[in-house]
Formats: C-alpha cells, structure tokens, sequence
C-alpha cells in the first residue's frame, strides 16, 4: 500500500502562474494562483470594452484603444457599451450667448466672434429697433442698460448711439439679448465679452483682462446695475472698451447679461 506524501513541492501542475506547487492529501498537484499573473490574453480581461487585454510574459496589460479623429476640430473617443470609436464635434462653448462660436479646422483652435450690432438707432417700434439698417427685434428677456439707465425700449429715442448684443437663432433671425445706450458720438469700442473673473474699486477683469472704469463709465443690462458695486465675479458681461492713445483701454459700459444657460 502507498500512501500519499503531502506538503511536499515536488510536484509541477504545469501552470506558470501558480507557486507554490504542493502535492494534496488525494495525490494531485495543487498551485497556489500567483497574483497578477496570466498564461493567456483571457486572463487580463478587465471588462472595460475600450481597452486591450493582452498578457505578455505572465503579466497582463490593458492599454487603451486608439480613436483617431478626422480633422482637428473632431474629438474621437471609445464607447464604453460597445468597444467603437465614436467622432463628436469639438466643444467650443465659451458659455457667452453674444458670441457664435466656432472651431478653426486649420488649428483646432476656438473661435468666438461677437454677434454686436453697434451704431445710431434709426427707427424704433414696439417690439424691435432698427440699428443702421439692421431691424434687431426684442423680447422680454432683452436687457437694456447704458448713458442715462435706461431699462425698457421706450427709454431709446432715435439717433442714440447703441451695441445691441443680437443672438443668434436657429431659422437664421437674431434677436435682442442687450441694448446699451452709448454717450453721444463715442468713438469705437473694442469688445470684451465673457465672466468677470475679479474686481477692483475702479476696475474689472474679463476672463484674463484687465478693464478699468472711470466716472464716465455707464453701466445696465441684467439686474439694472448702476455702478461697479453692483456686479460680482461670475457675472457675464459684454464690455464696450475704448482704445486710448497709449494703447490701454477703459470701459465705455459694462452690460451684464443674462446667466448663460
């Protein structure tokens, strides 16, 4: 009769991925499973559908799988319910409604152009006025704003000198999201749109510029602010700066819009 030897490790189980190997009570060999270890691709398995499992050498590794987008303003990434490559436009929201805002495919760089309407009213109804020759309709949630704190289309008179923020819509028409009355005969502006990113006793910053404000400074829009105490961070403005001969700039008005949605 022979009985069975255990706790020995003179035996092999011809598994690479098991150590020690001990002889059990009924004459098998037993491995102890080495951790992190595979013999096959089956083994690194880690669920996730937008990775590879590959086992080189007893050791597994999962690298990602590789989307190429077609062009610089197209962000592809990996459906993880399905393992495929999926292209999306490139996301240039900068969250300011006055603005169309683009991707240039020649740099994949965002673009955010004004959509201002900015020049002497030249005629006014009851729900629209007329900018040059521009009808800019309005709505309820227009905001008005500027020299002489007007709050309503019936504080503009013909001939003010006015930037109309014109939003965009989907059948092609813009509408009024902000009026400000300008002092008479100003000179251009440079835009400045965006989210107040800190604020001074005489000054602002809009995203990361720098905007000082005087005593000739008007401000309206969202809220009827009227003076620089009544804005805070986080607020979205559209900002009329005027050049100076120096080359700096100091705000002409300061529009709070609407809270993007």
């Amino acid at each position: 009769m022979n009985t069975p030897v255990t706790g020995l490790v003179y035996c092999d189980d011809n598994n690479d991925c098991t150590s020690p190997d001990t002889c059990t009570s009924s004459g098998t060999c037993h491995g102890t499973p080495i951790k992190g270890c595979c013999n096959t691709a089956a083994d690194c398995d880690d669920g996730n559908l937008c990775t590879s499992d590959v086992c080189t050498n007893h050791t597994c590794s999962n690298p990602p799988a590789t989307c190429t987008a077609p062009d610089l303003c197209t962000e592809a990434t990996c459906n993880p319910l399905a393992g495929t490559c999926v292209n999306a436009p490139k996301s240039c929201d900068d969250r300011n409604a006055c603005t169309t805002d683009t991707c240039n495919l020649a740099n994949g760089a965002c673009v955010f152009t004004p959509n201002d309407i900015r020049g002497a009213i030249t005629g006014i109804g009851s729900d629209a006025l007329i900018v040059g020759p521009t009808r800019v309709p309005t709505t309820n949630n227009t905001v008005y704003g500027g020299d002489g704190n007007p709050v309503s289309l019936a504080d503009f008179h013909v001939g003010d000198n006015v930037d109309v923020c014109a939003l965009l819509q989907p059948d092609g028409s813009i509408v009024a999201a902000s009026v400000t009355r300008l002092p008479p005969d100003a000179p251009p502006c440079v835009d400045i749109h965006g989210a107040i990113t800190g604020i001074g006793s005489d000054a602002l910053i809009v995203g990361p510029t720098r905007v000082p404000t005087t005593n000739n400074t008007v401000y309206g829009g969202d809220g009827n602010p009227v003076s620089l105490a009544d804005f805070h961070v986080g607020d979205n403005v559209d900002v009329c700066a005027l050049l100076q001969p120096d080359g700096s700039i100091v705000a002409a008005s300061v529009t709070r819009l609407p809270p993007a949605g």
